[in-house]
């Protein structure tokens, strides 16, 4: 027997055996040996977390999403000698392989957007550690390389492509926040205030952010007058 196994973490209406469960995008996707083995990590430290959804025509199940997670699964037992217990299934309907294919479209689509901004912030909440979203979770939409500033340890604002004019730090009586530094460069002025409204939900505190906002419209107004 198998002293490495792939956990089951999640529960499912069905449980079936992983091979049973056949592919079902042709080259729709593939997956990078990157991602893969951030995959294959993500299974191992947390298990098979997520049902598989699978259309049942004939007795046959056939994948509507999941397949990257059964690709990894298969991997992972016939290259590496990994077992794994009956994977959980929900099942999606369908009438036709017609009506099926367009599920796997479906399910391969992504409606909604990450921003590096709103990332940082459920990460910081939930203390996930930047480490731990480089080497765990794959966003495509999310360059990695500019994000480890967003978890500088004094809570550094990104500074714009532009050089830096001046470096200011700030000290905050909230017991939170003991210092923040703000990079100024030549940015426009809405671009800081939104920049520095982002701080509210950060770090849960007025009193930086009020600061803050004094400093830069005080910034603003002396560069308007050099105009």
């Amino acid at each position: 027997m198998s002293k490495k196994e792939i956990k089951i973490t999640a529960e499912g209406k069905e449980s079936l055996p992983w091979n049973e469960l056949l592919p079902f995008q042709g080259q729709l996707k593939h997956i990078e040996k990157a991602e893969y083995e951030k995959l294959r990590k993500v299974l191992i430290e947390m298990g098979f977390s997520f049902a598989v959804h699978a259309w049942k025509h004939k007795g046959k199940y056939y994948i509507i999403d999941g397949h990257q997670r059964m690709f990894a699964v298969k991997q992972m037992v016939e290259v590496e000698g990994y077992s794994i217990k009956p994977v959980p299934v929900v099942i999606v309907q369908a009438k036709t392989f017609n009506e099926a294919k367009k599920k796997v479209l479906a399910a391969a689509s992504q409606y909604g957007k990450i921003s590096k901004q709103a990332l940082s912030d459920y990460a910081k909440e939930f203390d996930v550690s930047f480490d731990d979203l480089v080497s765990n979770f794959h966003f495509p939409e999310i360059d990695f390389s500019e994000m480890e500033e967003f978890f500088s340890d004094e809570g550094s604002i990104p500074d714009s492509d532009e050089s830096s004019e001046a470096t200011k730090s700030l000290k905050s009586g909230s017991d939170q926040v003991k210092q923040l530094q703000l990079f100024f460069s030549t940015v426009e002025y809405e671009e800081f205030l939104s920049k520095i409204e982002s701080l509210k939900s950060i770090y849960k505190t007025e009193n930086v952010t009020d600061t803050l906002l004094e400093l830069v419209r005080e910034k603003h107004k002396a560069q308007q007058k050099t105009k």
